[in-house]
């Protein structure tokens, strides 16, 4: 199921963020999204630790209140953009 969800969310990500940063800054935003790939691979290893140590009810309740904070504090913050801010102006068509 997470491929299923992360196939719907990336093209949402990359037109946030195309609308978000201005296109000379836009590959190093691409860079630090990507970079959650593997910081989730780094997350998970830890996690296999605190399973070991306290148990995987308690480690996955620590997971996901912290999932809940971190989608709060998105929430309050992450605000949608004007779309099309950096897109070049378009001609007008005379009749």
């Amino acid at each position: 199921m997470i491929g299923i969800f992360e196939s719907v969310f990336n093209p949402c990500a990359y037109g946030i963020i195309s609308d978000y940063f201005h296109p000379s800054s836009r590959t190093t935003a691409n860079s630090i999204y990507n970079l959650g790939v593997y910081l989730g691979g780094a997350l998970s290893s830890i996690t296999i630790i605190l399973i070991t140590s306290l148990g995987w009810r308690l480690t996955y309740e620590v997971i996901g209140i912290g999932g809940l904070g971190i989608g709060i504090v998105t929430l309050i913050f992450v605000l949608e953009p004007k779309r099309g801010k950096f897109d070049p102006p378009k001609e007008k068509v005379v009749q």
